[in-house]
């Protein structure tokens, strides 16, 4: 096997038919968006922003590929707690934006603590699920009485 090959062994379970489809998707707005900024004719502010987007969210994504499942196992607690402080903190720090209400502002840089919410109440919900079963009518299950 050549030493410039791509077998590491995340790759081998990686869905790469996925990765296709995102790209194609996220091609065909980034298409839409330069359409609208010539459009508009103001240069080409929203695409190039949502182009470091997804370069941004492309590099995310094969670092969560890379990481092992233990780091989510035993981060996962702890991802969603610190969503939970999140979007109280958005409540009394947050800023309008477009009418809403939950963003942070970091200088020019702004993000919704919302969207990173969902990707930890779905860490988390995989972990209590592996950890307690398919048991989703117990009260505990619910209540989380046993972590």
């Amino acid at each position: 096997m050549s030493r410039f090959s791509f077998a590491a062994p995340w790759t081998r379970h990686f869905d790469w038919l996925l990765l296709a489809a995102v790209l194609t998707l996220s091609l065909v707005g980034l298409t839409s968006i330069y359409s609208v900024d010539l459009s508009r004719g103001e240069g080409l502010n929203f695409f190039s922003t949502q182009t470091l987007a997804l370069v941004i969210a492309l590099a995310g994504l094969l670092v969560a590929g890379a990481l092992h499942i233990t780091w989510y196992e035993s981060g996962a607690r702890f991802l969603y707690l610190g969503a939970i402080i999140l979007l109280a903190g958005v409540l009394i720090f947050g800023e309008t934006i477009r009418g809403t209400t939950g963003w942070f502002r970091l200088g020019t840089f702004s993000f919704q603590p919302a969207e990173l919410s969902k990707a930890a109440v779905v860490i988390f919900l995989a972990w209590r699920i592996e950890r307690q079963g398919r048991q989703f009518g117990r009260l505990q299950f619910v209540a989380g009485a046993t972590y």
